[in-house]
């Protein structure tokens, strides 16, 4: 389990990011991403809501840490940005072997994550 100390409402507070992505999370996360998405008749072209892209990230922030709904909507930006990159670099591994690999290029040179 990963940790991040943050300040909500002035208290630290630690987050614990569990480790385990789930097949109920991630049934749970793409019902809210796609809710009410229109697919173009090949199903290859479809547009999601933005609203509904932060509404599954705030809910992966919630089933996949200590925090409640609250908590979230205190956080700073720059906290919940931090959390919610933790978060989706165990749901994607690959995410975090991008990022590793990044480490030493240039920047003209990194995979963009």
């Amino acid at each position: 389990m990963e940790k991040k100390i943050v300040i909500i409402n002035g208290t630290e507070k630690e987050v614990i990011i569990n480790n385990v992505y789930t097949r109920k999370i991630d049934k749970e996360y793409n019902s809210i991403l796609f809710k009410g998405t229109n697919f173009g008749a090949d199903k290859s072209q479809f547009q999601i809501n933005q609203d509904n892209v932060q509404n599954a990230n705030d809910y992966l922030v919630k089933a996949m840490s200590n925090l409640t709904e609250e908590e979230i909507g205190e956080l700073a930006n720059s906290d919940y940005q931090d959390i919610l990159q933790m978060i989706l670099e165990v749901k994607d591994p690959l995410l975090k072997n991008e990022k590793s690999s990044n480490k030493w290029k240039k920047p003209s040179e990194q995979i963009e994550a």
